[in-house]
Order: C-alpha cells, then structure tokens, then sequence
C-alpha cells in the first residue's frame, strides 16, 4: 500500500525541482488528505444512494470530483497554499451541508465540524487555521441561534439510518485526522532528525576546523575571539618537490595527494596532543599551547619537536607506498602568540606575532628532512634533544640570530 502512495506521490511531485524537505512535507500531507477523501467520500456516496438520499449522494459526488480537481490543480499550480485551503473548504461545505440536512445544532453530525480548522493548520498552516477556525465558529452559532428560534431543519435521511450516517461520519473524520496526524507527525519526527544530524555535522566540521574550546566559545557566544598564549610553540612543515612533482599531474590527483599527506599528518597532531591551525597550499601549519586559558597545566613543548619527526617518518612511508619523491623541511619557534577568529563567512583561526614570523623563516631557511629551530626553542628543550648549531641567520625588524637542528636519529630524554 506504502509503495503504491509512494508512485501516487511522486507523480505530483516529479515537476517540483529542487523541492525543499517542508514543500515535500506539505505537499505528502496535501496528496495523503486528497487520496483518503478519494477513497472516502465515493463510499459514502454509494451509502447514501442505498439510503435513497439522492440529493446527499449528488453532493458527495461534486465533492469527490472537486477533490480530484485539487490533485489536478496541485499537479498544474505547484501551489500547496491555494489547494490546501481549497481542501479545507471542501471539507468545510460537506460537514456544513450534513449538519444543516440532519438536525442542525442538535445534530451530532456538527462533531466533524470540529475537524476542520486542525485539517487547516496540518495542511496550510496556523493563519488559515484561524480563520476557518472563525468560519466553524459562525457556522455553529448560526445553527444554534436558528435553533432556538424555532427553526425546523430538514432531515434528508430516513429517521432508521440517521444514527447509521452520524457515525459512519464519526469514524470518517476520525480516520481522516488520524491519518493527517500521522503523516504530519512522521515527517516532524523525520526532519527534526534531519535537523539534529545537519547540526552535528556542522558541529564536527566546526570542531575539526577549530580548537574545541574556541568552536564551544562561537556557538555560546558570536562575538571577536581574541586570546594572548605567553609559551607557545609553533611549527611550520612545507613539502618539498610537492611543486615539480604537480606540475604534470591532473588537478584531481594533485588533491589527492595532498589529502593523503595531510590526513596523515592529522591523525599525527591528534595522536601527539598539538593542535592543528591551518593548511597553507603545500604548507602545514600547528602549535601547542593554545589550550584554554583557564587550564593550568604546563606546555608540552616536546610534542611538537615529536609531531616533527613523526611527520618525517610518515613522508619517507608515504614515498615508499606510493613512490613518491618528496622531502618535508620543518622550522619550530617558541614564545608568545595571539590567537584568534576572524572572518564572518568563513571562519578562519589563526595565530599572529613574532613567535609565527620566526618559526615561518625558520622552515624557510631550513634543511630538509631536519627541524630548524629557533633559539628560544632551545632554550626551552636543550636538555631533551640533540642540537647542532647553524648559521645565524637574519630576520626582518629582529636582524640575526641564532638557530639550531635537532637531530632526528639521536634524540634523548
């Protein structure tokens, strides 16, 4: 029965493009009333023959072939608004015409009545619900003010089947806002999980592109992030022979590439607590010490210097799995930072002063397949690690100073 609805629906649904999840939504909705009352109204109709009410039989028919008319108009218009009221018009009339036809306010056909705006506010929304809310309101109270003013309505049903039609009306309706409501409820349920999900997605994109203190502080609060880290220490690693090895490689393959080499060097930071910045072309930049401002404990300089030879190691692996032929030249500084947010769009978190600078040259003037380093980096990690010395090298606005190499196959602790 499912599939068949399903081949029902699309065939009004195939000319919508790019059609949202709440146009789909209303649109189901607006297809699954129109269906029942197809299914409904012509069997009521046939009672109503049998019941020898020819003139409630003719009523039922127009109705029938009027709620055709709406999937047609639904199919041409693309207007769920305009069929939607239309809809709860329908209904409206048919409970109206039962209830003046069959005892008017002493009725119990006037209980349907009650459907009519919950119809509305399903298929078309809360300001249509309103007003035919207000419409039902002064269809009742014209019944009652006739009523007790002596008015005689007309049965057009023999008296031995009235209670029969009242509650074959009864169930109708019932099954009618059954079946609305579930359909209504099954796709709040859908897109309120669909809603959840994107949100988690966008929350994971958000903490893989930010440390995690900062993607909570952005969602709590929009305003400027801007933070001072007195001990940071600052790592820049470019490829080497990445640029002439892309020069005659499809663009594809070139992303490729770089997707490799970075995941693994993500899963590196990860695995060796130091946070990822960002990503400069060929360029890979992170730092520890950047953790949130109220925890206490002391930088693990180290991590950084052992993310710098595991990214060694991983090149060499990676050169030898896919034979490749690059090198990795790593340049590391120590000190203070300012970090922060900018942008509105797209956000971008990023790290400024004269501990980036120097940590910057040094992996520009650096050796491949070594860790340059600064001499405050030193300073902090002289009793952990192998240092040579080299050339002093001179640095704009600071002139020249001092740099070192930490050894990657002699280090101790």
């Amino acid at each position: 029965m499912n599939k068949y609805f399903i081949l029902f629906r699309n065939f009004f649904t195939k000319d919508f493009e790019e059609i949202s999840n709440e146009k789909l939504r209303t649109l189901t909705l607006l297809i699954t009333f129109c269906a029942v009352a197809l299914i409904v109204f012509p069997m009521f109709l046939l009672t109503h023959y049998l019941m020898n009410d020819l003139q409630g039989a003719v009523v039922l028919f127009f109705i029938s072939i009027s709620f055709g008319s709406c999937l047609i108009l639904l199919k041409l218009t693309k207007n769920t608004a305009v069929v939607g009221n239309l809809g709860t018009f329908l209904f409206f009339i048919l409970t109206t015409y039962f209830g003046y036809f069959q005892g008017g306010f002493d009725s119990t056909s006037l209980i349907p009545k009650i459907a009519t705006p919950v119809i509305a506010y399903i298929l078309v929304g809360r300001k249509s619900a309103i007003l035919w809310l207000f419409f039902e309101i002064a269809s009742i109270t014209s019944f009652y003010i006739l009523s007790n003013s002596g008015y005689i309505f007309p049965i057009s049903i023999n008296e031995e089947w009235i209670e029969f039609d009242r509650f074959l009306q009864l169930v109708a309706s019932l099954i009618t806002l059954f079946i609305l409501f579930m359909y209504s409820e099954t796709s709040r349920i859908k897109a309120l999980n669909e809603l959840i999900k994107e949100r988690e997605r966008s929350e994971s994109l958000l903490y893989n592109t930010l440390p995690k203190h900062i993607a909570i502080r952005l969602k709590d609060d929009k305003k400027q992030i801007a933070e001072y880290f007195p001990s940071c220490t600052v790592l820049f690693a470019d490829l080497v022979g990445f640029t002439a090895m892309s020069s005659n490689k499809a663009p594809a393959e070139i992303v490729k590439m770089l997707d490799l080499i970075f995941s693994r060097f993500d899963e590196l930071t990860s695995k060796n607590s130091v946070e990822k910045i960002k990503t400069i072309g060929d360029c890979y930049m992170a730092a520890v010490g950047i953790q949130e401002p109220q925890r206490l404990e002391i930088t693990n300089h180290s991590s950084i210097v052992e993310l710098g030879f595991a990214m060694i190691e991983e090149i060499k692996s990676i050169n030898k799995q896919y034979s490749y032929n690059l090198q990795i030249r790593i340049g590391i500084s120590s000190g203070e930072v300012v970090a922060g947010v900018i942008g509105f769009e797209k956000l971008a978190y990023d790290l400024w002063g004269d501990t980036v600078n120097t940590a910057s040259r040094m992996e520009s003037h650096g050796i491949p397949g070594l860790i340059h380093c600064s001499e405050n980096t030193y300073e902090i990690l002289k009793n952990h690690y192998s240092f040579v010395k080299s050339d002093s090298i001179d640095i704009k606005g600071k002139g020249k100073i001092n740099t070192y190499f930490i050894s990657v196959n002699n280090k101790f602790y």
